[in-house]
């Protein structure tokens, strides 16, 4: 994860929000609030196979190099014997309203539900600030999820978009969360 400077497009150095085996990480996202002043910092979030999805607060000033903080776990790949994994994170900094909160969406797999998108809310810190909490319930599979809103005093109004693949084809739906 380098820094960029907007004005003269230097590049700090790359690096290591954290390592694994190959082939043990995938999806990752980040999302940010760099015009945030003085907080110019980023949530970055993968899925780490065989553990869950795992993520990390990233400060990055304005001269330096980025400094990753701890390992954040966000949803376990175990549970119940009907429970099958987590994947597909994705990350959102909710703009407008408090500044320094991130939304996190993942799939949650079970054998009797296929894949579910799940959300929470996490602060600037990194500590969860609401949440995990079942967007919706469907038979099919929510291939593809993301997310955006916004967070105001004790208000959360954010948007989940999923893919879904229905026996007639493919579905985009977009779940609006108050």
């Amino acid at each position: 994860v380098p820094a960029c400077d907007a004005a003269t497009g230097a590049l700090s150095n790359p690096i290591s929000v954290t390592t694994a085996p190959l082939g043990l990480l995938t999806d990752p996202d980040v999302g940010g609030e760099m015009a945030q002043n003085p907080y110019r910092q980023v949530m970055v979030v993968w899925d780490r196979s065989g553990t869950g999805v795992q993520g990390s607060m990233v400060d990055v000033d304005a001269t330096g190099d980025p400094a990753p903080g701890s390992l954040i776990t966000i949803a376990l790949d175990s549970g119940s014997p009907l429970f099958v994994g987590v994947d597909s994170p994705r990350v959102s900094h909710f703009a407008g309203g408090t500044p320094g909160y991130y939304a996190v969406v993942w799939r949650r797999h079970t054998l009797l539900s296929n894949a579910d998108p799940w959300i929470a809310l996490y602060d600037r810190s990194g500590a969860l600030a609401y949440g995990p909490m079942l967007v919706r319930a469907t038979p099919e599979n929510d291939t593809y999820v993301d997310v955006d809103g916004g967070f105001v005093s004790t208000t959360l109004d954010f948007s989940v978009a999923c893919l879904r693949t229905t026996t007639d084809g493919t579905a985009l739906d977009v779940t609006p969360v108050r």
